[in-house]
């Protein structure tokens, strides 16, 4: 009835106001899930949106808000929310490869941004070490963040590796350089 009658915010309210009298669980967290959406894609209202979210993680880690609030710290240059974000997003995912890309989201955030070449290298290392050994990616930007920190020695057994590991002329070539 409400959104025949567009009355959306009203909706939007009343999810929240219910979710926010139940129990944890599935039931409460739709009822969150259902009204971010609504406030961001529907509203566009993307402060309130958040505070959904963030009230929707209060029952446990949500792969989609997760996802949704580290792009949005992002977009606002809270770059260390994004990074507390995705660090959680990667423990939470099941699949190796979303994994991956949140660890590499975080690890340049660490790299770029909040300016910390050690856990930039820590969160490449993880995916070296429990998600792909092989990863061009992420052997390419450990070596790269040794290089920018002096650590000569262990960039080059990084570099070792990753010409150990490449089945790309083009690359080896690079890094044979």
């Amino acid at each position: 009835r409400y959104e025949t009658a567009e009355r959306l915010e009203d909706l939007v309210n009343f999810l929240v106001r219910r979710a926010g009298q139940l129990p944890a669980g599935s039931v409460r967290s739709g009822l969150r899930r259902r009204a971010a959406d609504m406030q961001r894609d529907r509203l566009g209202d993307g402060d309130a949106a958040r505070e959904t979210l963030l009230a929707l993680l209060e029952d446990g880690d949500d792969l989609d808000a997760l996802g949704w609030l580290a792009d949005d710290a992002e977009q606002r240059e809270d770059f260390s929310a994004a990074a507390d974000f995705l660090g959680r997003l990667s423990k939470a995912s099941t699949e190796p490869e979303q994994k991956v890309t949140a660890l590499l989201r975080e690890a340049a955030l660490y790299s770029g941004a909040l300016s910390d070449p050690e856990q930039a290298i820590s969160r490449y290392e993880r995916i070296l070490e429990d998600l792909d050994a092989d990863h061009d990616e992420a052997l390419e930007r450990v070596a790269e963040l040794y290089q920018g920190t002096e650590k000569h020695g262990e960039a080059a057994v990084v570099l070792e590796r990753r010409l150990k590991v490449s089945k790309d002329d083009a690359v080896r070539l690079e890094v044979a350089n």
